[in-house]
């Protein structure tokens, strides 16, 4: 920072230490507290669980025993039910796209193995290294970046103030 602005920065100090307070308007303290009461006291359904109150809690957990219970019933079912091979074939043809690419990432698995096994370790050495350089330079520009952001905000902020 140059003299004139410690200068400048000075006189805008002092200027504004010697301005008088402002007053508080009477409303401020009631909304305040108020406020606070509100945070303090959330509904019941914004607590935990535990903090329920306790027929409710029973409720809930009825509901959910039940929507369980029907789950594994309906599960079961299915399971039993004659059509229920045709859904698995339905599945099946549905996963058929996953499956295939699921093989073709090990063949190509495969092949990447098969070269890095058939390459020179001097040439692994310098692809590591390249690697690494490049990772290197990304953690340092993201750094500077940030600095840059935060020394700009500061100054920001000093023009605000």
């Amino acid at each position: 920072m140059n003299p004139d602005e410690q200068k400048l920065e000075l006189e805008l100090a002092r200027e504004l230490r010697s301005l008088p307070d402002l007053p508080a308007p009477a409303t401020l303290a009631p909304r305040v507290l108020a406020a606070i009461a509100r945070q303090a006291n959330p509904r019941w359904y914004r607590r935990p669980w535990p903090a329920w109150p306790r027929l409710l809690q029973a409720g809930s957990m009825a509901l959910l025993l039940a929507l369980f219970g029907a789950l594994c019933f309906g599960g079961w079912e299915l399971q039993q039910a004659a059509g229920a091979a045709s859904g698995v074939q339905q599945l099946g043809m549905w996963f058929s796209g996953v499956a295939a690419l699921w093989r073709s990432l090990n063949v190509v698995a495969g092949a990447l193995a098969s070269v890095v096994a058939h390459l020179d370790s001097s040439i692994l050495l310098a692809g590591f290294a390249a690697a690494a350089l490049g990772y290197a330079v990304c953690v340092g520009l993201v750094a500077a970046y940030v600095r840059l952001g935060l020394v700009r905000n500061e100054i920001y902020e000093r023009t605000e103030n």
